[in-house]
Formats: C-alpha cells, structure tokens, sequence
C-alpha cells in the first residue's frame, strides 16, 4: 500500500499530535507513506489510497480531493459548532460568521461523502454525532480511540509534594472548556488556603480573579505538562462537549484521579474510573471536588480504576486500526 497523508503545516494542538502520533506508530510498522502540504507536490505521483486526518468542526474538505482518482479515508475528530451553543461573549457579526461557516461545511460534506471511502471517529459519540449531522450512514464510519503516550505520561514511584495540593485542569482554551463554572465550584468548596485551583490554558485571554486560583498561559511542553498531572492532587475537566477528551486519558496514565463530564466523549473513555457531573451544574461539580478532599478510600479507587483504564488506550494499537480501516477500503 502507497498512502499519502494530507497534513498541513499550520493546525490546532490536538490535531497535529493525534497525526504525529499515528505516523509515528506508522514508522515503527514500517508503513510506506508520504505527507503532503500542498497538491501539487503529488501531482505527478499515483497512490492507493490518500488519508485525511484532521478534519474537524467547521474544516471544509478540501477541493483538490475532489479531483483525485485514489481512495479517501478522513478522520473527523468531531462535529461540536453544530452541538454546542456559541460563546455568549462573541458578538453579532462573529455569529453571523459562524453559521455562513456551519452552512457551507454541511453542503461540502454533502458532496463529499459521495466521494470518500470511510471515515474515522475517534469515539461512538463522535461516529453517532458525525452521522447525524452530516448525514453520514454509520456503517461507513470506524471509531478508533486516542491511545496515550506511557513513555511521558507515568505515575512517581512515590508522589512528591509540591508547595501546595493542587486541583490541575489543562486545556488548548475553548468556551466549550467550561472555565468560568469550574471556578465557581472550586470557590463554592471553600477549602481554605490548603488547596488550590491550577489552571494550564494556552489561548485564554481574560484574568481570573478568585481565591487560589492560579492561572498559566503560556505553552509547555510535554515533558513539563506530565509533571504538572503527577504532581496534581487531582485532573478536573468538565467540559460542555469532547469527542474524545485525550487530558483524561493523560491524566489517569499519571496515576492522577479525575473529574470530568456525563453525556460527553470524556465519559465514554473514561468508563467507571472518573467522577462523571453534569457541566452545567456548579454544585455537582463543587460536591465532586469535596468528595476527593474528604473521601480518601474513593480518591485511592480512582487512581487505581485510572492507572488500570489508561492501560487499554495505546497509540500502537490505534495505528493498527486506522492500518485495518485503510484495508477495508483497498480490499
């Protein structure tokens, strides 16, 4: 099989990390592939099949696909704009925007099925979500989840302690992250100065001013972020809306508990190893903060439930399967 990948220079955080670490997995397997940034590049050159991986949102599919003969697998991470409410604090004409942008992705997609050959998920949300809006029928779509770097992300041998306990929450900063409420539970649990609220948010733009909350913007590495989530006394992430979710998966690999959301991708791959809240609910997300503090049996379940979750999200594995996928589609 001669594969392409379509991979453009610029692209959000977890995109660029879920290709690098399936591509990487495709090096050790010896996979014969090209990546691409531009069409013409590959005008002259015929492969099987051509892998899209970072189709996501309001990303349209681009047009040049179009006029390719080979075969087509896209990985969508997810349709959240067509699922979650804008940002309130956005104005009119940035709304205006973002539906003219909802309108033409759906009418791209509706052409586009006809031309491509499968498409991966990266969870059944996601596969149930995409079908739906893209009026997609779910046979043609394979849920392949996220696997988790265990050479970086790894629990201390014994847990040192910093300064303080923190509670961590890290995200690539979305209004969809759910900032604003987790404060408020984290204030409303009221744990004095023993405690605080760290917050890792590259992107986000406003100051937060709330008793023991620490606010980071700048980006870090990978090397630093896994210290960050073995250090942390706990991962809080109650996201409105996840597809997957890969800073629980990252988390738990860190032999840290975590609290995170029903109804979203993150409680599909989280199974019964996380305290589940509702996102809109301040007061079940501040009783599940007081519940760590104050349970310590359930806090050593978690790590544990977590430590053993992690344990079956593999980048290899997940390779294999896009591997399997490209297959169904050649055979």
């Amino acid at each position: 099989m001669r594969l392409a990948v379509w991979l453009k220079k610029e692209l959000p955080f977890s995109l660029r990390l879920y290709a690098v670490q399936v591509l990487s997995q495709f090096d050790i397997l010896n996979v014969d592939y090209t990546v691409f940034d531009d069409f013409n590049l590959i005008e002259d050159q015929v492969f099987d099949l051509i892998w899209h991986p970072t189709l996501a949102g309001l990303w349209f599919p681009e047009y040049e696909l179009y006029l390719r003969k080979e075969k087509i697998v896209a990985t969508c991470h997810g349709v959240r704009p067509y699922i979650i409410p804008d940002d309130p604090k956005i104005d009119e004409d940035h709304k205006a925007y973002l539906n003219i942008n909802r309108s033409a992705t759906k009418v791209e997609w509706s052409k586009f099925k006809w031309r491509i050959n499968r498409v991966i998920a990266v969870s059944d949300l996601a596969k149930k979500e995409i079908s739906s809006v893209y009026d997609l029928p779910e046979d043609m779509i394979d849920v392949i989840h996220h696997g988790v770097n265990k050479s970086s992300f790894f629990p201390r041998e014994t847990k040192t302690k910093p300064p303080f306990p923190y509670f961590l929450s890290v995200s690539q900063y979305q209004y969809v992250k759910n900032i604003d409420r987790l404060v408020e539970a984290f204030v409303m649990a009221d744990l004095d100065d023993v405690y605080k609220l760290y917050l890792h948010l590259p992107n986000y733009e406003e100051t937060i001013d709330a008793k023991n909350v620490i606010l980071r913007t700048e980006p870090i590495g990978e090397e630093e972020l896994a210290e960050l989530y073995r250090d942390a006394y706990a991962f809080a992430f109650p996201t409105m809306h996840e597809s997957f979710g890969l800073p629980v998966m990252e988390a738990m690999a860190s032999g840290c508990p975590v609290i995170t959301s029903k109804g979203t991708g993150t409680e599909e791959i989280s199974g019964d190893a996380a305290i589940l809240v509702d996102p809109y609910n301040v007061t079940e997300i501040s009783e599940a903060i007081m519940s760590l503090v104050n349970d310590k049996t359930l806090y050593q379940d978690l790590v544990a439930k977590g430590l053993k979750r992690s344990r079956q999200f593999d980048w290899r594995t997940s390779a294999k399967l896009h591997l399997e996928t490209f297959a169904k589609v050649l055979d």
